[in-house]
């Protein structure tokens, strides 16, 4: 088999990919990207699209050389033929992923209107230029939306060119342009669950709750949860996601799923508990330690955060305490009939909440070390 074959097979897998989540499909593609460029080397494009994919894996430095190699080898070839259009476009993809680089965007962007000076015309490339001008550092967005228009106007049922621009118009608080584009995506690709997703967080935005509702029964049912990655749904393996709250003079001794650890293994109390905490002092994801000098101003934070829940008498109070808050979405995604169970969710944060405060208190007792590691 040919390199060039193996590349389309690739191509096959990462498109299904795609439209699945299924992480097999995305092994399937990497192993034949890796047999194109084994096949030749200087298969620039291979290592691009591979490097997506090690993105994916969060395998960093994998990715980065990658993206090094296309790089370099796109450059020589422009060097060597100034005026090809298609190779600034792709040098251009490739700088856009090359996030090591702090000038990636710009260097991505003079490429791409060398691309458009040299006559190059596929609407992605303004959806591309839309996506620079977007975001950080250019921040443009009414620039961002005129790229946006034109890639709409080449390729009208293109849905990631709607989300695009819906996101955009949802930045520039235009919401009903932006509700417009997610709808759009929806009429265009009903079975997308993203669309539902955004329009329902926009819904949030302008309190139509039983729309949101709708939307996110129709995302729970359409979202590939059993095929995403592992890593980026952790309930499907090692009981995940949770908090682990470990206490030890020496964090050395430490192993995950240590017998004495304390486990908040349940994903909807972890997003309330981040809603209602007072608890400035401490983090939640990621790897963190703190001295027996700062579990005390942890336990008095858990106290004050204690105080608050215990004021709670009320649907509408406690509505209140999460309506303006960005996990406001979990509530209403999680939970059909929110005013039916608002008691026993704010019951499980007491709960929770009392027993980080004799947990942290014995260990600032005992001049231990807390260790909290969060996914």
């Amino acid at each position: 088999m040919t390199s060039k074959e193996h590349f389309e097979i690739a191509e096959k897998y990462y498109h299904e990919y795609e439209e699945t989540q299924n992480d097999e499909l995305l092994e399937k593609a990497i192993k034949n990207y890796s047999e194109a460029i084994k096949l030749q080397p200087g298969f620039a494009y291979a290592y691009y699209k591979r490097a997506l994919i090690y993105g994916i894996y969060e395998e960093f430095d994998n990715q980065y050389q990658d993206l090094n190699i296309a790089i370099n080898v796109y450059s020589d070839l422009i060097e060597h033929d100034s005026d090809n259009p298609e190779l600034h476009y792709k040098l251009a993809l490739i700088h856009m992923e090359n996030f090591q680089d702090n000038r990636n965007k710009e260097k991505s962007l003079n490429h791409f209107n060398k691309a458009l000076e040299l006559g190059y015309k596929n609407h992605d490339i303004f959806y591309n230029i839309g996506e620079i001008y977007c975001d950080f550092p250019y921040t443009r967005r009414d620039e961002a939306l005129y790229y946006y228009n034109k890639a709409i106007d080449l390729a009208p049922n293109e849905t990631k060119y709607y989300l695009a621009r819906g996101e955009c118009y949802d930045l520039l608080k235009q919401s009903e342009n932006a509700m417009a584009d997610f709808s759009k995506g929806i009429e265009l690709a009903p079975e997308d669950w993203v669309f539902y997703n955004r329009r329902a967080e926009l819904f949030i935005q302008l309190k139509e709750w039983d729309k949101a509702i709708d939307d996110y029964k129709q995302f729970r049912n359409l979202y590939h949860y059993n095929n995403r990655l592992k890593f980026e749904l952790l309930r499907n393996i090692d009981r995940g996601p949770f908090f682990e709250f470990y206490f030890e003079v020496d964090l050395f001794k430490h192993s995950h799923w240590h017998p004495d650890s304390y486990y908040l293994e349940d994903s909807i109390m972890i997003e309330f508990l981040q809603v209602f905490s007072t608890v400035k002092e401490i983090a939640f994801y990621g790897y963190n330690e703190y001295s027996p000098s700062e579990l005390s101003i942890l336990v008095e934070n858990f106290q004050e955060h204690l105080k608050l829940l215990s004021n709670i008498t009320s649907y509408a109070d406690f509505f209140k305490h999460v309506e303006y808050s960005k996990f406001l979405h979990t509530l209403i995604r999680e939970f059909d009939d929110i005013e039916a169970c608002w008691k026993s969710i704010l019951n499980r944060l007491i709960e929770i909440t009392k027993k980080l405060i004799k947990l942290v208190s014995n260990a600032a007792n005992k001049g231990q070390y807390l260790y909290i590691y969060g996914i």
